[in-house]
């Protein structure tokens, strides 16, 4: 069977595998996926067939699901706008479970975990030192809820880590953030993260209590920063009446909100959506995090800033010492200002964002999607899935596939 897949999922040539019966679909399904895991020449193209299956069929791969899982503790160990973090462990080693909080009926429950489902199809698949891996779901310990699983990071959020390490490289930080969400952008189709942003905490101001939600760039155990929740605003932004969220719009939070973003009609609401322009609006808010270790618009209420942003076209203003000494140069804020634009398309590319953050070499973004997949998260999957070793091999993927060892060069 695996001789013929390249042809058997072609577009125009599939219909007939899609309309097996489920357990042969199922079985498909998983040896499409173990290809498209180890990065194998036609990767796009089952990509394409996977998706074509769960849209066409509205079922989701087994392999998206991962038993086993045990959950440490009584109590959730923090949270977001729309889900709760567990932490557990999976095979010997700590994971964290992100648990959505869907209220409502159990059939509108079902639909909105499969929206969320159909991405996380798409997670599996990202691999970058600054992208966390995504493992799997797991269904039976918060029944009826689920759990999206990822590896455990034992130093916690990025502006918390800063502070406990005040000396570490913030320029560093920054540009790591930076290429992970190059990746995210340059992948086809895009993927737009829709809610960067690095505080964890309440703050009160005044007579004002605002409440910044749960940090998604986290650290890892090399002290690199992990872009987390990539993808999620975007589901949550077409399911948001049946999320339970902290003043939350499925745009992201406001103070790392581009202006485009702040409406409150119903009409703009319906038609203006997250895009790489407003990540990248929000990535200069998080960099003015790293190098002052404050959210944007620190000393106002979330009314100031709106009234700010959208009255007054204003921005933060540039901060005094220690920024200037952790790297906010004038050329770091010159293009902090150019992400800033009010008009999204005078805004640069993350890719141009990147190239500027210094030191930047163009080897650092080269990859070959030809090469075997060698990353942890695969090795991880290898294991969870129990997959010998040996399919992994590229002459036998190229045996198995019917390619010619001349057709790769």
């Amino acid at each position: 069977m695996c001789a013929t897949l390249p042809t058997a999922t072609r577009s125009g040539k599939c219909e007939s595998l899609i309309t097996l019966n489920l357990d042969e679909l199922h079985e498909i399904m998983n040896v499409v996926q173990m290809f498209v895991d180890e990065r194998c020449i036609f990767r796009t193209q089952f990509e394409r067939f996977l998706k074509k299956v769960v849209r066409t069929r509205d079922i989701l791969p087994p392999y998206l699901f991962i038993p086993g899982v045990q959950k440490i503790g009584t109590n959730a160990v923090g949270g977001g706008g729309f889900a709760d973090v567990w932490r557990g462990e999976l095979e010997g080693k700590p994971v964290a479970l992100k648990v959505l909080r869907i209220f409502g009926p159990q059939t509108e429950c079902a639909k909105i975990f499969k929206e969320f489902s159909k991405e996380a199809m798409i997670w599996r698949q990202f691999d970058h030192p600054n992208i966390l891996p995504f493992h799997g779901c797991c269904r039976d310990l918060f029944t009826p809820l689920y759990a999206f699983i990822s590896p455990w990071m034992e130093n916690g959020d990025m502006v918390s880590f800063l502070k406990q390490n005040p000396n570490a490289d913030r320029l560093a930080m920054v540009r790591g953030v930076a290429s992970g969400l190059c990746y995210l952008h340059n992948l086809r189709p895009q993927v737009i993260h829709g809610d960067l942003r690095g505080v964890s905490s309440k703050t009160t101001q005044l007579h004002f209590a605002y409440y910044i939600r749960k940090s998604n760039v986290l650290i890892d155990e090399n002290k690199l920063p992990r872009i987390a929740d990539f993808g999620l605003a975007t589901v949550a932004d077409t399911q948001a009446i049946s999320l339970a969220t902290v003043s939350y719009n499925g745009k992201g939070s406001l103070r790392w909100q581009a202006p485009e973003l702040l409406s409150f009609s119903k009409e703009a609401t319906e038609s203006v959506k997250t895009t790489d322009g407003s990540d990248v609006y929000a990535f200069a808010c998080l960099c003015l995090e790293v190098f002052t270790d404050r959210p944007p618009f620190s000393g106002l209420s979330d009314g100031t800033v709106i009234a700010a942003l959208l009255i007054h076209d204003e921005r933060p203003a540039r901060p005094l010492a220690p920024a200037a000494e952790r790297g906010l140069d004038d050329e770091m804020w010159d293009l902090m200002q150019n992400c800033w634009a009010t008009r999204r398309s005078e805004r640069p590319r993350m890719k141009a964002v990147y190239e500027r953050i210094r030191p930047y070499t163009p080897s650092e973004d080269r990859r070959d999607d030809r090469e075997p997949f060698t990353s942890q998260a695969t090795s991880d999957r290898r294991r969870v899935f129990d997959l010998p070793e040996e399919c992994f091999k590229p002459e036998i993927q190229r045996y198995r596939l019917g390619v010619k060892p001349s057709d790769l060069s």
